[in-house]
């Protein structure tokens, strides 16, 4: 989906330094106010992205920097570990609890 930055209803031009494409579930998000996007640079069509608590969602680093880094990239980083077995409803929940993401303020 291709989301106005200024709101179309707003007076926001649809042209390509307004707009940023999303899937529909982030889409959802932002009409929802959960998840907000600002226009950093119209030169660049950089963007910054916000959660609902107003913090900034890092970005993450292309492949240049992590090469630059030292940080090894390979193919089997990407390999999923999962063997097939079923979910543990209460590992999850336990996981998610233990983030220094989770703040109970989004419940």
């Amino acid at each position: 989906h291709a989301h106005h930055i200024q709101p179309w209803s707003e007076g926001g031009p649809t042209k390509l330094s307004n707009l940023v494409l999303t899937c529909s579930t982030h889409h959802r998000l932002i009409h929802e106010g959960r998840l907000r996007i600002e226009g950093l640079d119209q030169s660049t069509a950089r963007f910054a992205f916000f959660d609902e608590l107003g913090r900034e969602i890092p970005w993450v680093p292309t492949i240049q920097r992590l090469i630059e880094e030292d940080i090894p990239v390979e193919a089997a980083i990407s390999e999923p570990r999962w063997d097939g077995s079923r979910m543990n409803l209460g590992e999850c929940i336990s996981a998610v609890l233990a983030s220094p993401a989770f703040s109970p303020i989004s419940l």
